[in-house]
């Protein structure tokens, strides 16, 4: 039996990859928040870390953050196209005869070169890859951490798992698959559902999103997409801002392992989430058992993270969706003692794992107060009529944007009240370590807050 140093957590098994500095590890992803969140999170027991650079042209390159960190022992640059967006589509159309069968050949020639052990995955696109060509890897000893791909589809498609979570007697948002975008019946239930969300049957990090309040914003948005291959789900808007997180991690034989729920309260965010007080809340047998249930149903192993949403017209918890990857909260649960990316490759090998009860009774504050600066900036100028079209924050009762007063005091909760233990992200806290790609990060966020800025605009 051996302790993990800063992981406070024992592993019963002096051959598991994660007693000893025995990983060799692979990032495919050094994009995401997450990637660095893992990197950080089992540097400790990695011999090395290598990176793969995707093909995206060299300016962008410098701008994949993670590949900078001073813990990467080498980065590889890939030479075949990146996989696209809605991933899941393209292979089943036969994207990796093509394109993607050079990509996995790459990858496989780094892990020769490096004789890696472990690819860690963190985006829904890299996720679905490697699930997709899983079995080709662990043939050569390098395993991946991801479900079987056809399991993934199934949570991941946006309109079944609603079907799943019903059938389970999951409270659920109504929800339309729109298979024809032009028909008059898709333009029947929009017209129904006044507020309503549209968004890709399969898609990730909030892209082709779209909130709809007006009937102009569904005009738009057809003529903008009637030649898109891809089917859209409609889905209701929720009013409210509360979200309940629950998180589980599920064992090979269908149990669970641990479970945790917790809350978070915030301004809606169109644009980004700001930081949120984090409150720990009592587990709600009846839910918690069922997102098991459908979860153990679909023979799903590792970290699953399902996310409610509490209605404000009537106090009901709605499933908005099941995330089937290690997400941008990391980085939380690895600060309270539950290493995230090491309980999930530690199940993924059927190794026994004991896991500490966190520090989640005391209220705590998860901060990103560099990105809360960008954000209350264009808050500000949109506030003050700089911006004309879109608009960055929802509020349910007044359909503008929250006053400066509400504002201002829920960033003083969070920051400068004194009443909670506040964390902040790695990119803060490991600044003077990796200046380079806490710089790169917050270039990269500017970016995408532009970006998405320009998508919400209605």
């Amino acid at each position: 039996m051996s302790i993990i140093p800063g992981a406070s957590m024992v592993i019963k098994d002096k051959k598991c990859y994660c007693d000893k500095k025995h990983l060799r590890l692979l990032i495919t992803d050094p994009y995401t928040p997450q990637s660095y969140d893992i990197v950080r999170a089992l540097h400790h027991l990695c011999e090395k870390i290598v990176v793969a650079v995707p093909n995206i042209g060299r300016f962008p390159q410098f701008f994949l953050f993670t590949a900078h960190s001073r813990l990467i022992s080498k980065a590889y640059r890939i030479k075949s196209a990146k996989p696209p967006d809605t991933l899941p589509i393209m292979l089943d159309k036969g994207y990796t005869v093509t394109v993607g069968k050079e990509y996995i050949d790459e990858l496989m020639y780094i892990c020769e070169q490096e004789r890696i052990n472990c690819i860690y995955p963190s985006s829904d696109d890299e996720v679905f890859l490697l699930a997709k060509h899983k079995r080709i890897f662990e043939e050569r000893g390098v395993i991946i951490p991801v479900n079987e791909y056809e399991v993934l589809k199934s949570i991941a498609d946006k309109f079944n798992i609603i079907q799943l979570a019903r059938q389970k007697e999951i409270p659920c948002p109504e929800t339309f698959l729109a298979t024809d975008i032009n028909s008059p019946s898709f333009k029947e239930t929009c017209r129904n559902n006044p507020m309503a969300i549209i968004k890709p049957r399969f898609g990730c990090a909030a892209r082709g999103i779209l909130f709809i309040n007006k009937q102009d914003d569904l005009e738009r948005w057809i003529k903008n997409n009637k030649h898109n291959a891809h089917e859209f789900v409609v889905q209701e808007y929720i009013p409210g801002d509360t979200i309940v997180n629950v998180r589980v991690y599920m064992k090979q034989d269908g149990t669970a392992l641990h479970v945790s729920c917790s809350s978070c309260q915030r301004p809606q965010m169109i644009i980004h989430q700001s930081a949120g007080i984090i409150h720990s809340v009592e587990k709600n047998p009846v839910y918690c058992e069922k997102i098991i249930s459908l979860l153990r149903d679909k023979k799903y192993v590792g970290y699953g993270h399902a996310q409610f949403k509490i209605d404000a017209r009537n106090g009901e918890h709605k499933l908005m969706e099941i995330n089937v990857r290690l997400g941008r909260g990391t980085w939380t649960e690895v600060r309270q003692g539950i290493n995230r990316p090491l309980i999930s490759l530690a199940l993924f090998k059927n190794k026994e794992i004991e896991i500490p009860k966190s520090n989640d009774k005391t209220d705590m504050v998860f901060a990103y107060p560099v990105q809360d600066v960008f954000i209350f900036i264009l808050y500000l100028f949109s506030k003050l009529g700089k911006i004309i079209k879109g608009r960055i924050l929802c509020s349910e009762k007044t359909k503008r944007l929250p006053p400066i007063k509400e504002m201002l005091k829920h960033y003083h909760d969070i920051y400068f009240s004194g009443k909670r233990k506040v964390e902040y992200d790695n990119y803060v806290k490991f600044f003077l370590k990796d200046p380079l790609v806490s710089l790169n990060h917050w270039f990269l966020f500017c970016y995408q807050l532009r970006r998405r800025f320009k998508e919400w605009n209605f």
